[in-house]
């Protein structure tokens, strides 16, 4: 341990111990801190610039914010220390022993942001302000998996983030949302693949709800009958339900089904008699109505539809106007139609005919 006096910058001296060893000085101990005046060789000591109050060690220089350049050490336990690679402590997250310090509370990066990874891949930074970004920055065609834990403790990736859009991390295997947790609203253009429901039909722009009533701007459903209600088809049947061809005629009164009219009357028509040459039968559900918006009731005119018949008829006979729209067997010039069935009773009945007016 030498004693040395040294000159600093402002030419004044200083008294220091070196701690030297063949020649070489280890470190310095002095009681204050100055820069050596290094432009005079004889003054200058190598490994040294600023000396420190206290110990310096060799190639601790001013340039180095006090890190030792080469493996000169302390050797042991200290109990504080002012500098951690060459950084103060307040460059360094701090908790309190035993309180819970969240990382929120104390740490604070700019919005450049913090990069992971070997290249600096993925960068989590702040945009425009306020727009947080994650971003996966090296290379073409990156990606950026989610993944977490499944109910097996088994790791899996659900979620993969591309150049080209969002992808399941493998085919028909992940859902989005459930039955419990549901998304308000999905925006798209267009939606691939199937649904087992929606709530309208889009149609030149416009959307259009379900319903079972022939309500206007509606998709037609069937309803709990399984029956297709609307006001107007429009187009080409194949087959229909019902027997007749049926057209509505004014009348005084409403006439029962079955009921034989004629041209008469303060209507167009009424319930035809013996002499009376009949133009249809009273229809309840024709198969095709024609001018069905007038007033009146439906007159079947084709087909086959039940007629009011008084006395026996049989299978095939012909039945003709009688009297009050009630039809019998008894030629007359009003041929009504031919009996598709038989019955013995001597009432009125109705009997399903094949019209011939």
């Amino acid at each position: 341990m030498r004693s040395k006096t040294v000159r600093d910058t402002s030419n004044v001296n200083h008294s220091i111990i070196a701690a030297t060893i063949e020649d070489e000085i280890i470190y310095i101990i002095s009681g204050q801190e100055f820069t050596i005046d290094g432009t005079d060789p004889l003054n200058a000591i190598t490994g040294f610039d600023v000396i420190k109050k206290g110990l310096t060690l060799i190639n601790t220089t001013d340039a180095t914010n006090g890190v030792t350049s080469t493996n000169h050490y302390y050797w042991g336990t200290s109990s504080n220390a002012l500098r951690l690679g060459g950084l103060l402590p307040s460059s360094f997250v701090q908790s309190t022993p035993g309180t819970p310090t969240t990382f929120d509370d104390i740490v604070r990066f700019p919005d450049a942001g913090i990069t992971v990874g070997d290249q600096n891949d993925l960068h989590i930074y702040i945009e425009n302000g306020n727009q947080g970004v994650i971003a996966n920055e090296v290379g073409t065609n990156n990606i950026i998996r989610f993944k977490t834990n499944n109910a097996n403790s088994v790791q899996t990736n659900s979620v993969i983030i591309q150049s080209t859009g969002i992808n399941p991390g493998s085919t028909s295997t992940y859902t989005l949302g459930s039955n419990i947790a549901k998304w308000s609203n999905v925006w798209a253009d267009n939606f691939q693949g199937n649904a087992s429901s929606a709530s309208a039909i889009k149609f030149n722009s416009a959307d259009y709800a379900g319903d079972t009533s022939a309500i206007v701007n509606t998709t037609a459903l069937r309803d709990g009958s399984g029956d297709l209600h609307a006001n107007f088809f429009r187009g080409t049947a194949t087959q229909a339900q019902y027997a007749d061809l049926a057209e509505v005629y004014s009348t005084e009164e409403e006439l029962s089904v079955g009921t034989v009219v004629a041209v008469g009357g303060k209507a167009e028509v009424r319930p035809a008699k013996v002499s009376d040459f009949a133009i249809g039968v009273i229809s309840a559900e024709p198969a095709y109505l024609m001018n069905s918006t007038a007033e009146g009731q439906a007159v079947g005119l084709k087909g086959r539809v039940p007629v009011r018949v008084k006395g026996p008829v049989s299978k095939g006979q012909a039945v003709y106007a009688w009297q009050d729209g009630v039809a019998s067997t008894i030629a007359s010039n009003g041929l009504v139609g031919i009996a598709l069935e038989s019955s013995t009773s001597d009432d009125e009945k109705l009997i399903e005919c094949v019209l011939k007016v």
